[in-house]
């Protein structure tokens, strides 16, 4: 068994905090560089710039990154067709990786659809494209409405500024990482800059910490596997300034594809979410 203490700036060549302002708030979608969306009751649009905070603990291309832009884009007309006077929380979100990010520049596409507004339950469904119109991955989101206003004034979109100087993603984390075979253990300090404007953590960062976690479990067993499919379930909100622990297991595994089961529990032993991640060997 291996345990790895990366926490902040583990990213080769990302000093911690690198670019950050002392006491400017860094918001989830600042740190993978989302920029404003774009929404009505029908569609939402929005666009994300491609660089290394697209890279995870290997330094390489991390598929769960795209998690903040998918929950942020694919679910976000759906919200706008059930106000007014609801808010909304995200319960499910599936992606379908299709090709992977081969530029080291440039920009992602994300657009999402309505595809049902019901009275407690609404669902949306988008895809993540490259320049060249290359599917990246695509998803869909299930979104619980219940009465309530917005939580806080309306923030600003981020400016060009704001998303140059935030931080790599790895450099706000507080974490600690423990991997062997088949298995492996991220445990993160749910710190303000991966929050939701509620206090708990984004559903997208819980997207890419599972898929990172599922990534260093399956690296101890196999090469060359990729994800190709993550379903996460949201089961409980997990506050600010509490510790979470990824814990990623490989249910099943064969030369050519892996399982891998990653459960978040809180501290108190609830369990926050739970995903599934299905990997393929790559020829």
């Amino acid at each position: 068994m291996t345990s790895d203490m990366r926490g902040r700036g583990s990213v080769e060549g990302t000093a911690p905090n690198e670019g950050a302002t002392p006491g400017v708030a860094v918001r989830p979608g600042n740190l993978f560089r989302v920029q404003t969306v774009a929404a009505d009751a029908e569609t939402s649009t929005a666009v994300m710039d491609i660089g290394p905070w697209l890279h995870g603990l290997d330094g390489n291309y991390a598929h769960g990154s795209l998690g903040v832009l998918a929950d942020v884009v694919f679910g976000h007309s759906v919200f706008v067709a059930a106000q007014p006077h609801v808010r909304a929380v995200t319960t499910e979100l599936l992606l379908e990786f299709c090709d992977p990010i081969t530029s080291d520049s440039g920009v992602l596409t994300a657009e999402g659809r309505t595809m049902h507004v019901g009275k407690e339950y609404g669902a949306g469904a988008g895809v993540i494209r490259a320049e060249d119109g290359t599917a990246i991955a695509t998803g869909m989101v299930r979104l619980h409405f219940f009465p309530g206003e917005r939580i806080g004034p309306a923030r600003a979109p981020a400016s060009r500024d704001d998303l140059d100087r935030a931080p790599h993603p790895l450099g706000v984390l507080d974490m600690d990482l423990e991997s062997r075979r088949d298995a492996a253990d991220l445990r993160v300090r749910v710190n303000r800059e991966i929050c939701n404007p509620g206090g708990g953590i984004h559903g997208g960062i819980s997207v890419w910490l599972s898929e990172l976690a599922a990534a260093e479990a399956v690296a101890a067993a196999s090469e060359r596997l990729r994800p190709t499919s993550l379903h996460i379930t949201y089961l409980r909100h997990s506050p600010v300034d509490t510790s979470v622990t990824f814990a990623a297991r490989v249910e099943h595994r064969t030369n050519r594809s892996a399982v891998v089961r990653v459960v978040a529990t809180r501290e108190n032993g609830g369990v926050g979410t739970e995903a599934t991640i299905v990997y393929r060997k790559v020829e």
